[in-house]
């Protein structure tokens, strides 16, 4: 395949085999609807873009959606920094389109002080809502939102220019709506920190790409747009906000910019050898959970599972089967009562006795510790392990 991005010739960094899409939630009688698409890992060898090879119809992924950005205490807390942090930099009354807003928690902060507009392809979670436009993000949608509200002071795509092979686009259709100073807030999974150290639970088919800082710079080269701030964040296992412009300006902030891109040549993120590093460091995890499950199977006393996010999907399709009872509890409602996709284990709420099992495994590792507090006040007396960033017993 060629790169997404500058269409160069790409490396195969490891191949996951055909995993479920991980947002798609079935009931026990729909199973026959579910699909699996192969998931293979690519480096582009001129830009060093960590991408996907086969992507699927952005429908087929996105036009129902069981994803909600309001169903996590640990991502309602980042989206109330996010609005802080846009209040601090830019102040109040300004004109804002959020893309890919999911059910609009972050857009309904915003309102309150703002003119804040919102667009969203998934149908099933927004469509009675007014201030949400029910569609994809691109330059025809740009266009049709330029001529019927004009340019916006502030943008914002926290994690959604990762989702599809369109991504460069995106970033077109986002500069079709800025003015000289208008500013675009981009939040996206950090590929040093996550896939760089072998945490595999973020390759799935809505991440079609995963960025470095060296990557972003070639994107933003080619669709004309300045990183004027960079701030290493610790969400999603490690992430990177950026503030791009039309042109040069300046953030009364920490800018970590020069920080971030020295550190990334220390480690030689535009070498082939960093990328194939990731190969065994995969392997090495997948190898660590498979023990683990061994371990599991071999109790036979069924295992407690926390959290269905789209990373648990991933890292439950590629470990061994758990041949012991299994049950998933988590926050979604539109997960609960449905079967974890691939594995088929059930999913439920909190109303469990979670005593009948004496492991505990969460999958929203990222959220642990408000997890492993939440365990605790509901007195379960087991061990509670996490995966990642490696696999350890945590209480």
């Amino acid at each position: 395949m060629t790169c997404y991005s500058c269409s160069s010739n790409t490396k195969e960094v490891f191949n996951f085999g055909s995993i479920p899409f991980v947002n798609s939630f079935f009931d026990s009688h729909e199973i026959n609807k579910e699909k699996k698409v192969p998931l293979i890992l690519y480096v582009c060898m001129n830009c060093y873009l960590l991408q996907l090879s086969k992507v699927p119809a952005p429908p087929e992924l996105y036009d129902e959606y069981h994803h909600l950005s309001s169903a996590s205490k640990g991502n309602i807390k980042h989206l109330e920094d996010v609005a802080e942090f846009i209040q601090n930099i830019l102040g109040n009354d300004l004109k804002i389109l959020e893309i890919g807003a999911n059910d609009m928690y972050l857009t309904n902060i915003l309102k309150n002080k703002n003119k804040a507009l919102a667009i969203d392809p998934a149908k099933n979670i927004n469509s009675e809502d007014d201030n949400i436009i029910i569609d994809y993000f691109n330059l025809e949608s740009s266009k049709k939102i330029k001529n019927n509200f004009g340019e916006f002071d502030l943008i914002i795509g926290l994690n959604v220019f990762a989702h599809n092979d369109s991504f460069q686009e995106m970033f077109f259709a986002a500069k079709n709506l800025m003015h000289n100073n208008s500013v675009l807030l981009v939040e996206v999974a950090y590929a040093v920190d996550t896939i760089g150290q072998g945490l595999f639970d973020t390759i799935y088919h809505e991440h079609v790409c995963s960025y470095s800082l060296y990557s972003l710079k070639k994107i933003f080269e080619i669709v004309g747009l300045e990183i004027n701030f960079v701030e290493h964040l610790d969400t999603q296992g490690g992430s990177l906000r950026l503030l791009l412009g039309k042109q040069k300006r300046k953030f009364e902030l920490n800018n970590q910019l020069e920080k971030i891109t020295e550190e990334e040549v220390k480690i030689g993120i535009n070498s082939l050898e960093f990328y194939e590093s990731i190969t065994s460091k995969v392997k090495s995890k997948i190898q660590s959970l498979n023990s683990f499950i061994e371990k599991i199977n071999n109790k036979n006393e069924g295992l407690l599972i926390i959290g269905a996010p789209a990373r648990g999907v991933v890292t439950l399709n590629s470990i061994n089967k758990i041949n012991t009872s299994v049950v998933i509890v988590d926050d979604t409602i539109l997960k609960q009562d449905k079967l974890m996709p691939g594995v088929h284990h059930p999913i439920s709420n909190w109303d469990i006795d979670l005593n009948n099992y004496s492991d505990c495994i969460i999958l929203s590792w990222n959220y642990a510790e408000y997890l492993k507090q939440k365990l605790q006040e509901k007195d379960f007396k087991g061990k509670i392990f996490v995966p990642f960033p490696n696999l350890k017993l945590i209480n």
